[in-house]
């Protein structure tokens, strides 16, 4: 599994380390972390997709802004996602394209688990590693 739930990270939060060999692969894995957190996603089809652009010149603030900008969504526009499409360009700034896809949350089909208000700053981190990259962060529940 490339991502972990760790246990005893946060009190009433959810915390996550992911490990991925590249860049594209550590976002891909923590937005589907988030999704997991918040639905079942198995339960969740691809009708509507929501596309984000993001830009940030720092990899790690780019990763928080991209999390971020998951739970807002489903907090402003109902949703839930079951998969994500990126791609990522790094020119004067690192630039994001995503494609989420998901559907409006409809608690007869979707199996919803755990209310994420909010990806918090504690503990949070992106880093290069030897054999690639690793995150660290925390879901406030």
């Amino acid at each position: 599994m490339p991502y972990m739930i760790l246990k005893d990270e946060a009190t009433a939060d959810v915390a996550f380390v992911v490990q991925e060999k590249n860049l594209k692969d550590i976002f891909q894995t923590s937005a589907k972390a988030v999704f997991n957190t918040l639905v079942e996603t198995k339960s969740v089809g691809k009708t509507i997709v929501k596309e984000l652009y993001l830009e940030e010149t720092d990899p790690e603030k780019l990763l928080l802004k991209f999390l971020e900008e998951i739970v807002y969504i489903k907090d402003a526009d109902n949703m839930v996602f079951s998969s994500v499409e990126i791609s990522l360009a790094q020119g004067h700034a690192m630039i994001l394209r995503a494609q989420l896809l998901g559907e409006n949350i409809d608690p007869k089909k979707h199996k919803l688990k755990l209310d994420v208000k909010a990806v918090t700053l504690h503990m949070f981190r992106l880093q290069k590693k030897k054999n690639g990259w690793e995150a660290k962060f925390v879901l406030d529940i």
